[in-house]
């Protein structure tokens, strides 16, 4: 297939915008009303401050890590069979009130 030139000068392109509306000019009537705004509840505000304790909170205690190792290594680590079973029943019951 080929394409012919027939002039030097290209024609010009037409340019496709975006489905975005450029901003028009607001009557002056619409500027001066107030913007919207948004009011959050007292629990959105005590989730947010959570939000924000959680995020700057270390994932890891090393601290507690290292005790850990440190036990498990010199053999003084010693395994409560009592209370592993009620931290599972314990846990069993948060996540069934969960479920429900």
């Amino acid at each position: 297939m080929t394409i012919k030139i027939a002039s030097p000068t290209p024609s010009p392109v037409p340019h496709k915008t975006s489905a975005a509306k450029q901003p028009t000019a607001q009557p002056e009537h619409k500027m001066n009303q107030p913007s919207d705004s948004v009011t959050m509840t007292e629990r959105a505000t005590q989730l947010q401050k959570l939000e924000t304790l959680i995020r700057d909170y270390p994932v890891v205690d090393s601290h507690r890590v290292d005790k850990m190792t440190s036990a498990v290594n010199s053999g003084r680590y010693e395994i409560n069979p009592a209370q592993v079973a009620r931290k599972l029943i314990s846990l069993e019951s948060s996540l069934n009130q969960v479920r429900a």
